[in-house]
């Protein structure tokens, strides 16, 4: 949340509470955001998990595995998302 406060006639933004931060992963990031906001649940982005898990894989596996990803991540519900993970590990 961002408060709006007037100063000397200017304009000030705070952060007062972060509820949830997707950081890239770079190093301190994350040990950064808790210790200031302990509170915060931090994630790491779903570009750079999606990536990260390309690398895992033969590059013929990628385009059948990024459509059978897409059911995961693009579900409208946890029950279809939960469905479509556990048909993708079975693969």
């Amino acid at each position: 949340m961002v408060v709006n406060t007037k100063k000397d006639k200017k304009f000030s933004f705070e952060v007062v509470d972060i509820f949830i931060a997707y950081i890239d992963n770079l190093q301190g990031f994350a040990d950064a955001i808790e210790s200031v906001f302990p509170q915060t649940e931090v994630q790491l982005c779903i570009v750079h998990q999606i990536r990260n898990s390309q690398k895992h894989l033969s590059y013929k596996d990628v385009k059948p595995f990024m459509k059978d990803l897409q059911n995961v991540y693009k579900a409208t519900t946890a029950d279809q998302a939960e469905r479509s993970l556990d048909q993708l590990e079975s693969n």
